[in-house]
């Protein structure tokens, strides 16, 4: 990664639980519409992750990334601290990070909780000074959306002009609903392992990170040598880049053609197309 040289960086910091045991909090890098994992830890499943354990896991990932790079810092709502926004400033990152709607700002020469923003939906409006919490952290520009059909709008701190642009890169967050999904139920199952130690579900992840990012690769190979359509055959796309690269790796150890029900999991059906 530290010749990366496809622009701007985008890192997502999000965490996602194994029923309710423990917290795996992850810093991925955003590709192709899904993020793959950079460095993890695994937590007790207790309350929201402090910002030293967010910096330290961030740190781990200083020495692969590009020298001269623009790196920029997604987050929701968990991890809106103003202390991880000076953390990225003071590294050179940009950043654009979800803030609650109890979050206090001075704007306009008044203070008031986001929650009183006069916003509706569908509405957009960005600030390009304001200053966050009572303890005046600051100025950041802001940029302010409650899409349609959603319940609650977006308040997004940036260090860079608040535009429509904030809103786009933001949206590069929910890439990691994709990886997570990969991982538990739409592929390696990890929701459902009996392992209850930190260090074991720590070297499982391993395992599970090795094997996405194999298949991942195998997937983009498949679709870089255009050869999707002997497993898609129609427009609509079955697969994701995991599941393509697992489709491709069955037919070369099998000789077989994976339709695409097959391979919405591999704990079942997955797995007897591996044993044959």
């Amino acid at each position: 990664m530290a010749n990366w040289t496809w622009g701007t960086l985008y890192q997502v910091i999000d965490r996602t639980d194994i029923d309710n045991r423990h917290w795996l909090l992850f810093i991925s890098l955003c590709y192709r519409g899904r993020t793959l994992p950079l460095v993890w830890q695994v937590m007790p499943h207790k309350g929201a992750t402090n910002f030293n354990t967010q910096i330290a896991l961030l740190k781990e990932v200083l020495p692969l990334l590009p020298p001269n790079g623009s790196v920029v810092l997604l987050g929701d709502r968990d991890f809106r601290s103003t202390s991880l926004m000076g953390f990225c400033k003071r590294r050179g990152w940009h950043f654009r990070l979800r803030l609650k709607g109890d979050t206090w700002i001075r704007a306009n020469r008044r203070w008031f909780q986001l929650r009183d923003l006069e916003i509706r939906p569908g509405q957009k409006r960005f600030f390009q000074t304001v200053y966050i919490t009572k303890g005046r952290q600051g100025p950041y520009p802001l940029a302010c959306y409650w899409k349609t059909g959603e319940d609650k709008p977006w308040f997004l701190a940036t260090d860079e002009t608040a535009s429509g642009r904030t809103l786009l890169e933001y949206r590069k967050r929910f890439h990691t609903e994709a990886m997570f999904s990969d991982n538990k139920k739409r592929g390696f199952q990890l929701e459902t392992t009996r392992i209850k130690t930190q260090e074991r579900i720590n070297r499982l992840l391993l395992v599970i990170v090795l094997a996405s990012l194999w298949m991942s690769q195998l997937g983009l190979r498949c679709i870089r040598s255009g050869q999707r359509r002997f497993f898609e055959k129609s427009k609509r796309r079955f697969y994701s880049l995991l599941q393509l690269g697992i489709a491709s790796l069955v037919e070369q150890l099998n000789g077989d053609k994976v339709p695409h029900y097959a391979l919405p999991q591999i704990g079942s059906r997955g797995k007897r197309l591996f044993s044959k």
